[in-house]
């Protein structure tokens, strides 16, 4: 199974610093309008298989839901929550990827952003668009575009280093707006090979043939149930190609194919949200991960999770591992199979829930340097403090799902935190 190798975000300053927002906390779902489905900002980002044989992996991908959590410079550089309330912006998506050197500590040798924001209307989405990637959008680097890229597309071409970015060599980067949608895509070099602009307008042309594209189901991304109005979200499986992604080694990628591949796994969508900081007001105490499975039917989806959760109890038990079931399971979804789990660095409370067609693995994780002495009070903590979490953002989830949609925040009594 896809396993929660790392489950604190990594934090890779390449594009640009990515920072974690707390978010706000209290009731359900919000549900989708069940006249339309919403979109997926998310899979209208440029993954790795989008760039060809190129070498490109997936840094980290990070969504926010309100203008608080916006007014940051992964989405729109110098603008304010005040500017983006004024715009009507709704929500923003940013998915970063990386191409690296060979040798055993491989420097960056170029990088890839799309950035992806919704707005209310048209009007406000054209607003927005002249103030979107501001840190590309100098005047005397704006070079000439193709006229078919949505609407008022500019092209901007920068040579040499750029400000917080001494090392970049050149970088082109390009913006446009498609209805209430705004888009942009940059490429940024660290070898003094300048990026092609014709590449550039390729992959734009290719998110604007996804945003016009007609959906008959909702996009995983857009059912992922969100706590907070930030997180880190990003398919490691899209349309049954496995993503590789930042750090992992040749076995682990070999391993998540093989198992999405052999399964008939459609698409798998991770969402981590920090549900609480640690003292300090910057380490995470509190972790939510998400993990979505499509698969074709519900008899493959039920035969998924019987199969995960079964391979997950008999690892653990091979290596030795603190894991156990509660006493008293939580019943959600069609079907649901939970654990309770200890780690050297933390402990937690994880199921698998399936709705449908669709597996949620759900974890609620509490960071905590472990002793040997201390497991079975940590397994009954796990079940005490963690488990009521767990199961009402596996039930919020489901909602999600039978909702078709959840774009907004799923609030969180700040009684279900530890």
């Amino acid at each position: 199974m896809h396993r929660a190798r790392s489950l604190a975000p990594a934090v890779v300053a390449l594009v640009v610093v990515w920072s974690s927002l707390p978010g706000v906390a209290t009731t359900r779902a919000v549900p989708a309008r069940q006249d339309e489905i919403p979109l997926d900002l998310a899979a209208l980002a440029i993954y790795p298989q989008d760039m060809g044989t190129d070498g490109y992996v997936l840094i980290d991908g990070q969504a926010c839901l309100t203008a608080t959590a916006c007014a940051n410079p992964v989405f729109f550089g110098a603008e304010t929550k005040d500017s983006l309330t004024a715009q009507g912006l709704n929500r923003a998506y940013a998915l970063a990827l990386g191409q690296f050197g060979s040798g055993e500590n491989p420097s960056v040798v170029r990088t890839m952003a799309s950035t992806i924001a919704e707005y209310k209307n048209p009007g406000g989405a054209g607003q927005g668009l002249k103030t979107f990637l501001s840190w590309l959008a100098d005047p005397a680097s704006e070079v000439p575009v193709s006229d078919d890229i949505g609407s008022g597309a500019q092209m901007f071409d920068i040579h040499g280093p750029l400000p917080g970015d001494p090392n970049a060599t050149g970088v082109v980067g390009l913006r446009f707006r498609v209805g209430s949608i705004v888009a942009g895509i940059e490429i940024r070099d660290y070898t003094g090979k300048a990026p092609s602009h014709a590449s550039v307008e390729k992959l734009a042309k290719k998110v604007e043939s996804r945003i016009k594209a007609e959906q008959d189901e909702p996009e995983l991304g857009a059912l992922v149930v969100h706590h907070r109005s930030f997180g880190h979200d990003y398919y490691v499986h899209r349309s049954g190609v496995t993503v590789r992604t930042y750090q992992q080694s040749d076995d682990e990628f070999a391993s998540d194919s093989a198992e999405f591949r052999d399964a008939a796994v459609q698409d798998v969508f991770l969402s981590r949200q920090t549900l609480a900081t640690g003292r300090d007001g910057k380490s995470i105490d509190v972790l939510l991960a998400v993990t979505l499975y499509r698969l074709s039917s519900a008899t493959q989806a039920s035969a998924y999770l019987n199969n995960v959760s079964t391979a997950f109890a008999e690892e653990r038990e091979r290596i030795g591992a603190p894991t156990q079931e509660p006493e008293d399971p939580p019943s959600v979804g069609d079907e649901s199979v939970w654990f309770l789990n200890v780690y050297t660095d933390a402990y937690q409370a994880m199921g698998f829930v399936r709705s449908g067609n669709i597996v949620a693995r759900i974890i609620w994780q509490r960071s905590h340097e472990a002793k040997a002495s201390e497991v079975e009070k940590l397994l009954t903590s796990a079940e005490r403090e963690l488990l009521p979490g767990a199961a009402y953002s596996a039930q919020s989830q489901v909602d999600c799902i039978e909702n078709r949609g959840c774009p907004g925040l799923t609030k969180l009594s700040s009684r279900l935190l530890p």
